[in-house]
């Protein structure tokens, strides 16, 4: 229903998010005097709202950084100001949560050194990762799978998903081309490990990052996370929702050649979902903090 509502222009840019055939945005056809026209508009948008704290800290504490941003929201939404200001007023909200003063407004990136040992344990131990391939569009792909998330705290997930997402702005792919989420929660889920909170907070973490999610795809067949599933749907708002393709396993043995439609071949899969992809997630956290603390060392 909510697809029939929508414009055709509106629809014809569901379908190419969906199936890869986006007519990606010419960047270099993006002059100075377009890029600070969308600037200015999205200042408009954002002095126009009420409530905006964290936007407000940042720039009394880190003005430059904010302005920083500012191209990098927009390319998130193709230069639409009003959702690019949305997500960074939220975006500021959310890191101020996490990370305090001391570090939200202090960097850009947040390292794995500016983590703590929970935080850092969510990260190398829950299936929340960035995939080392692409799908045959060259989009980048995170994939996460619900009962694999481990944590102490909600906030101990939360942080390692910030610092996740946050590899994703090392790509320009991640705007440029946009960036796909796999969701894989096939099998039992465990009630123990159950965070209504958190669940409801993930979505506006996600929305809210400067990345330019275009499809999600989903695999479940627990009847607990069925339960769940509206909940995120409604947070997701509605062009998200039209974005998500809910894979269906019951009775269908192929449901994983489903994927290849959309662009993602089984061997761009994990194997935790039947595909041939091996990827050694703390390898690659541990490669990732040398970089980090070298390029500290360097700035020294």
């Amino acid at each position: 229903a909510e697809l029939a509502e929508m414009t055709e222009e509106e629809r014809d840019s569901v379908y190419r998010d969906l199936y890869g055939k986006e007519e990606r945005l010419d960047e270099e056809q993006m002059t100075a005097k377009k890029v600070e026209s969308a600037v200015a508009q999205m200042q408009t948008e954002i002095n126009s709202m009420r409530i905006k704290r964290g936007y407000n800290l940042a720039m009394e504490k880190c003005p430059d950084l904010v302005q920083k941003l500012f191209v990098e929201f927009l390319s998130s939404t193709r230069y639409e100001p009003k959702p690019a200001a949305s997500k960074m007023v939220h975006y500021w909200d959310i890191k101020k949560d996490l990370f305090g003063d001391s570090e939200a407004f202090c960097k850009d990136k947040i390292t794995l050194d500016d983590l703590n040992e929970q935080d850092r344990e969510s990260l190398y131990r829950s299936v929340f990762m960035k995939l080392p391939c692409k799908d045959r569009h060259g989009r980048p792909i995170l994939f996460s799978t619900r009962q694999g998330w481990v944590f102490a705290k909600g906030n101990n997930m939360r942080r390692a998903m910030w610092y996740m997402c946050q590899t994703f702005r090392d790509d320009p792919a991640s705007t440029v081309r946009g960036a796909v989420i796999i969701a894989f929660d096939k099998g039992t889920f465990d009630m123990a490990k159950a965070n209504r909170k958190l669940d409801m907070q993930v979505p506006k973490l996600i929305k809210n990052y400067p990345v330019r999610w275009v499809a999600m795809h989903h695999v479940m067949d627990s009847r607990i996370l069925r339960m769940i599933w509206p909940m995120v749907l409604f947070l997701a708002g509605r062009k998200n929702r039209q974005r998500i393709v809910d894979h269906q396993t019951k009775n269908n043995p192929d449901w994983l050649q489903g994927f290849d439609e959309y662009g993602l071949a089984p061997q761009e899969l994990p194997k935790s979902m039947g595909g041939s992809l091996h990827f050694d997630l703390a390898a690659w956290l541990d490669e990732r903090k040398k970089q980090e603390q070298n390029s500290k060392r360097e700035r020294k």
